[in-house]
């Protein structure tokens, strides 16, 4: 059986497809799975204390807001300090499209004697998508938790 030209034009469009949207495709599956394994060994949250405070402390809608160590007030009890480490790629790079992977740190301190009221770890996956005119895509670890620590820690009195 002979193949056209026609033929031979649409099996190669086919080919160039497969591969342009396949080997990204499996870059960010290898890439995702490195997340659940490293999700899997230390991510999520822990909480070392709870602390109660009086309702006035929260905002309308429940929360109790903590400042990063660089943006506290003179008086500020608790502070925040938010670490990002690369684990592939650069996650602060201008080019959106390129494949990161990325651990986030997230630690809440007292201010009084500095001790680690709880932590957060998670990890995200960005970009690694074929390239084309839409944003790209992310997937990130933990899922299943509530990785808000603050709601985790601070709690209102009655």
């Amino acid at each position: 059986m002979k193949m056209t030209r026609k033929a031979w034009v649409g099996t190669a469009c086919l080919a160039l497809f497969c591969l342009w949207w396949g080997v990204p495709t499996y870059n960010q599956w290898q890439a995702d799975k490195l997340v659940d394994e490293l999700c899997a060994k230390d991510g999520g949250v822990k909480v070392y204390e709870t602390v109660t405070l009086p309702k006035e402390r929260f905002n309308q809608w429940g929360q109790f807001h903590v400042l990063e160590k660089r943006a506290m007030k003179p008086g500020d009890e608790y502070y925040t300090v938010w670490k990002t480490e690369d684990i592939m790629g650069k996650h602060n790079s201008s080019e959106l499209w390129k494949l990161t992977v990325y651990r986030h740190h997230f630690l809440m301190y007292r201010t009084a004697d500095i001790k680690i009221l709880g932590e957060s770890i998670g990890y995200t996956r960005r970009g690694g998508d074929p390239i084309g005119p839409w944003m790209p895509s992310a997937y990130a670890c933990p899922k299943d938790i509530d990785n808000e620590l603050s709601k985790q820690i601070f709690f209102k009195s009655e």
